[in-house]
C-alpha cells in the first residue's frame, strides 16, 4: 500500500476500498493470463498476493491484525484473490471469440474455432490427443471455453464502418424518451405522456406500436424467451414469442426489439411513417442502433439492413424509443376497463407471454458469450459464499452472523459489488456533505468490525492473546465477552427485543459508543442505565433534550450525565 502515498490520508472505509480495488489491483493482476492457468505452479505468486490482500483489508476496515483473513476480506467486499483471477482468466479466454477471422491467434486453435483459418505447424488441431493432453498454456484453456460459444461477431462489417453506420446517416430520425428514475414527480409525467402518446399512435394511421419484452427463467434448463407484439389502429396485427437459446436478460430484450421491428418492416404497409417502440430496457434500444461489437451484435447488424432501405425511402420516416418501467407490468389491467391505450396494459400482456413461454434448452442449445461471463462470476461469487458458510476456519469460529434486508431477512452473505454486503451497510452510519467529507463520526465502523470479528478489546480477547491481563467487565461479570456485552450487560442500552439484523447491532452501538471501544477511545461518562420500560423513541428525546447532556468527544449522541 505504500505506492498510493499521501493519498491514503483522512479516506472513508469505502473511499479505501474503491482505491485499492482501482489503483492496487489491475496492477498486481496485470498479465495474470501468462502464468494462471489450468497445471500452472502459482503457489508461490498466491501467497504474495494473498498477503497483499490481507493488508488492504486490514487497512480498509481498521480491524486487528490477529482478525481472521477471511473475515475482514469478506467485511472489506474483497474476493478472494485466487477466485478473482480466476474469474479474469476465463472471462478473458471468451474474448477470443470477438477477434476477426484474418486474426493469427486463429492459426493455432482448433478446427471449431479457427474461423475457416489453415492451421500452422504447431497449431492444436494437428496435434494428437496424448501430446495435447501433456501442454498446458492459456492457449489450451481459450480453446476450451470457446467449443461452448454458439454465437458469432463481425469486427469488420460494412455497417459498422465509419460513415455508414445508421446513426451517422439517420441521427435525427431516432427519438429516445426517459425520465429521472429517482423522481416520482417525472414518473408521473413520464406516464401520463406515454399514455398520451399510445392513445394518439392507436388513433393514426401512420403510426405503428411495437410493445417488446424478454424474459429469462431461473430455470438453467430453460431458454430465454423474447416476444414482441405489433399494433395498428387499435388492432393486434403480430404476437411472436421466440426463443433465444441461453442468454442474458439484455440480449433477450435486444432480440425482441430486433424481430419486432423487422417484422413490422417486412409486413406493414409503406404508408406507415412512424414506429413507436415500447421497452423497459433502453439501453438495449440505444444498442440496437450500435452495429459495433457488443453482446448481440448480430440483432444490431439485422436492424441496420432493415432500417437503411426504409429511412431511405422517406425523410417523413422516424422512429420513438419510449421507455416504460418495467414494474407497470403489474399493475391491475382487470380492476379498470381494457383500454388499448394504456401503455401498462400493453407491457403487462408481452410480460406474461414471455414469461409463460419458456422452452426447453434440449442437450446443445445455442449460449451467447454474456451469459458465459456471468455464470462464470456466478460460479466465483457462489464459490466465496459457500466458503464462508461452511469454513469457520474462513470466517473465524467467533463471527457474529447477522441479518440484512438487502437479503431479504436472510443471513448477510459476502459479496464484492456495491461495494461489498457490510460495507454498503456501514455507510448508513455516518453522513457526507456536498464535499464528500464526514460531518458525523465514523468510528461506530471500526467498533461494528471488531466486534463481528470478535477481535476487539474485550475480555475474550484479552485471555487469548494477553492472558495476564483481566478479562472482568466493568459491571463485575467475571468474563466480558461478545455474547456478554450485546445481550446481557446492564451498563449498556439495548431494545427488549434481541439483535438479530444489522440495523439493530450498529443503533446498539451508537447508543452505546463504550461498547467493543479502547477506553481511551471511549466517552467519560457512562450510558445511561437500562431501563427495560423505556421505549426507544423516548430514549432518543432524553438522550437529545436532556438539558445536563454534555458532548462526548467527536461523538454526535449525546448521554445525560449522571
Amino acid at each position: 500500500m505504500k505506492m498510493l502515498g499521501n493519498s491514503t490520508h483522512g479516506l472513508l472505509p469505502h473511499q479505501k476500498r474503491l482505491l485499492y480495488r482501482s489503483c492496487v489491483v489491475p496492477l498486481a493482476t496485470y498479465g495474470c493470463r501468462l502464468w494462471f492457468f489450468a497445471g500452472a505452479p502459482i503457489i508461490n505468486k498466491l501467497k504474495l498476493l494473498r498477503q497483499m490482500q490481507r493488508n488492504a483489508a486490514l487497512w480498509i476496515t481498521g480491524a486487528f491484525r490477529t482478525s481472521p483473513s477471511g473475515a475482514i476480506e469478506s467485511l472489506a467486499g474483497l474476493i478472494p484473490i485466487h477466485l478473482h483471477l480466476k474469474k479474469l482468466t476465463k472471462r478473458a479466454c471468451l474474448q477470443y471469440i470477438m477477434l476477426p477471422k484474418s486474426h493469427p491467434i486463429h492459426t493455432l486453435l482448433s478446427a471449431h474455432n479457427a474461423k475457416g483459418a489453415l492451421p500452422h505447424p504447431r497449431s492444436l488441431d494437428l496435434l494428437s490427443e496424448r501430446h495435447r493432453a501433456t501442454i498446458q498454456g492459456p492457449l489450451v484453456d481459450a480453446d476450451d471455453i470457446l467449443l461452448n460459444i454458439e454465437e458469432k461477431f463481425s469486427p469488420l462489417h460494412n455497417a459498422n464502418y465509419p460513415g455508414l453506420r445508421i446513426l451517422d446517416n439517420f441521427s435525427d430520425r431516432f427519438s429516445f424518451f426517459d425520465f429521472n428514475r429517482s423522481s416520482l414527480e417525472e414518473l408521473g409525467n413520464h406516464s401520463r405522456k406515454l399514455d398520451a402518446r399510445t392513445f394518439s399512435a392507436h388513433s393514426s394511421l401512420d403510426t405503428a406500436i411495437i410493445v417488446t419484452d424478454g424474459s429469462v427463467s431461473n430455470n438453467s434448463h430453460l431458454q430465454a424467451s423474447a416476444c414482441y407484439q405489433i399494433w395498428h389502429n387499435g388492432t393486434l396485427l403480430h404476437s411472436t414469442t421466440i426463443p433465444c437459446g441461453q442468454c442474458t436478460s439484455s440480449e433477450a430484450e435486444l432480440a425482441a426489439q430486433c424481430f419486432g421491428l423487422c417484422k413490422a418492416l417486412a409486413s406493414l404497409p409503406d404508408d406507415i411513417n412512424n414506429y413507436v417502440i415500447l421497452t423497459d430496457h433502453l439501453p438495449s434500444s440505444h444498442r440496437l442502433l450500435d452495429p459495433s461489437i457488443h453482446e448481440g451484435q448480430y440483432h444490431s447488424i439485422a436492424a441496420a439492413n432493415a432500417l437503411r432501405p426504409w429511412l431511405e425511402r422517406s425523410s417523413l420516416h422516424k422512429i420513438e424509443f419510449w421507455y416504460i418501467p418495467s414494474k407497470f407490468a403489474l399493475c391491475d389491467c382487470n380492476s379498470v376497463p381494457e383500454k388499448p391505450g394504456r401503455s401498462c396494459c400493453l407491457l403487462r400482456k408481452v410480460h406474461l407471454t414471455a414469461k409463460l413461454n419458456h422452452r426447453h434448452a434440449g442437450l446443445r442449445p445455442c449460449i451467447s458469450m454474456s451469459h458465459l461471463r456471468k455464470k462464470t462470476t456466478d460460479s466465483c461469487l457462489k464459490q466465496w459464499q459457500h466458503t464462508f458458510l461452511t469454513n469457520a476456519q474462513y470466517r473465524g469460529h467467533s463471527f457474529l452472523m447477522l441479518r440484512s434486508k438487502h437479503f431479504k431477512g436472510d443471513i448477510i452473505l459476502p459479496q464484492y459489488h456495491n461495494g461489498g454486503s457490510w460495507l454498503r451497510e456501514l455507510r448508513a452510519s455516518y453522513s457526507l456533505d456536498a464535499s464528500d467529507l464526514p460531518v458525523t463520526n465514523f468510528n461506530v465502523v471500526t467498533r461494528a468490525i471488531r466486534a463481528i470479528t470478535n477481535h476487539a478489546p474485550i475480555g475474550t480477547y484479552r485471555s487469548r492473546f494477553f492472558p495476564k491481563e483481566s478479562t472482568r467487565c466493568r459491571c463485575g461479570f467475571w468474563m466480558e465477552s461478545q455474547e456478554h456485552i450485546i445481550i446481557n450487560c446492564p451498563l449498556y442500552v439495548r431494545e427488549d427485543k434481541p439483535i438479530s439484523t444489522f440495523k439493530e447491532f450498529i443503533d446498539f452501538l451508537e447508543y452505546n459508543p463504550r461498547a467493543f471501544a479502547f477506553n481511551s477511545d471511549a466517552p467519560l461518562h457512562n450510558p445511561p442505565p437500562y431501563d427495560t420500560t423505556t421505549s426507544r423513541v423516548a430514549l432518543k428525546r432524553l438522550l437529545v433534550t436532556s438539558p445536563t447532556a454534555i458532548s462526548c468527544h467527536s461523538y454526535t449522541t449525546r448521554w445525560v450525565a449522571l
